[in-house]
């Protein structure tokens, strides 16, 4: 066979496959809205809720992914790519070809939300805030960021949290209530109190006794399954006339009443000194103030965790057992007598690998919805 015959029969064939695509195939065709009706493709988008895929009008945006899996063409049309920045998925079709488009919500982590707004410094209500990275994790200081939480759609400002920060604490990993493992936590306390109550009933300040411990773990009713047994250190100091920073190695491995535990693993708590003392905006409080001389108004008038009023912390006091330190309605923080009934906020820690977002933007008005 000469080589003009052969060159010949391959331009045959190129020009027969060439006739056939064309033929076949209408060419990319980019879909960016449809109908519920539309006779071309339809889409339907993962439904956490109901877990299914529900049917809806348009292509998503954002935070999701095609299910090449799930997605199909009813002929012999080929999808091609998803761009879930214009929402438009691109197909090729022949001729009434209908397709069938599937997504999946990626995960929208909270601890994803904290990182990256880490260091930003925000604006609302005439007030600073930020998220900065001290206190053995990224905290949020000033007077009203947009740290707010809901379990449950549409709840009360008397059912939001509002997030410390993010941690590496050790949790329990087993069930079996003993923390085993370093992991990285969120730490949210409720954003209004549940009432007073004392720190425990009698004059000994062991937090593994306590009567609010007790009362907290016990009784009180969790807002969320999240919230998972965490290591809480209770040891402690005689006084608060120490800075942030000095505090918080106090609470970790200062001294201690000689009949107390080191820590106890529990789920729900109250918070630290230190989580206060770090609440407050640095710019407006230098760090180096000692946490008794926090009533000066640079420093719990800008600091979103200031309650207005007396606040029971974890901590004991490690002088005398029936005394443990409280947050003043003034500001400042000092120690009292554990038997004296102050404000309460529940206080635990959610696994930052699974508290996920499924709406909101953490702000008062639209806070983050989390499951």
């Amino acid at each position: 066979m000469n080589k003009k015959r052969i060159l010949t029969i391959i331009s045959f064939l190129i020009m027969i496959i060439s006739i056939f695509i064309i033929t076949f195939y209408d060419g990319n065709k980019s879909y960016s809205y449809v109908t519920d009706n539309d006779s071309l493709i339809s889409v339907k988008v993962y439904n956490k809720s109901s877990g299914d895929y529900v049917q809806q009008s348009s292509i998503p945006t954002g935070n999701y992914t095609l299910n090449e899996e799930l997605s199909y063409c009813e002929g012999e049309g080929i999808i091609t790519g998803y761009n879930n920045v214009t929402g438009r998925v691109t197909t090729a079709i022949k001729g009434s070809d209908k397709c069938f488009y599937y997504f999946d919500r990626l995960p929208d982590l909270l601890s994803t939300q904290i990182t990256e707004k880490s260091g930003q410094v925000s604006s609302q209500d005439s007030t600073t805030w930020a998220i900065v990275n001290e206190g053995n994790g990224l905290r949020y200081e000033g007077k009203n960021p947009d740290n707010y939480v809901c379990f449950t759609s549409g709840c009360s400002d008397s059912e939001k949290y509002r997030i410390i920060g993010l941690f590496t604490e050790m949790v329990d990993t087993t069930g079996n209530g003993a923390a085993d493992t370093n992991k990285q936590v969120i730490k949210v306390i409720k954003n209004t109190s549940i009432g007073t109550k004392p720190y425990a009933s009698g004059n000994v300040n062991n937090w593994n006794n306590a009567s609010l411990k007790t009362y907290l773990n016990d009784t009180w009713t969790k807002p969320t399954t999240l919230a998972i047994t965490t290591r809480y250190y209770v040891k402690g100091y005689g006084h608060a006339a120490v800075n942030a920073a000095t505090f918080l190695n106090y609470e970790r491995n200062g001294n201690k009443i000689s009949s107390n535990p080191n820590y106890v693993d529990t789920k729900i708590g109250v918070m630290y000194p230190s989580d206060y003392a770090f609440g407050v905006l640095a710019s407006s409080c230098s760090r180096s103030t000692n946490l008794s001389a926090y009533n000066a108004s640079g420093c719990y008038n800008q600091s979103w965790l200031h309650l207005g009023s007396h606040e029971w912390s974890i901590t004991p006091d490690s002088n005398y057992n029936y005394y443990g330190f409280y947050i003043d309605a003034a500001g400042y923080v000092s120690n009292y007598n554990i038997t004296n009934s102050y404000a309460i906020r529940p206080v635990f820690y959610m696994d930052a690998s699974i508290a996920e977002i499924d709406s909101g933007t953490g702000s008062k008005n639209s806070p983050f919805l989390v499951s």
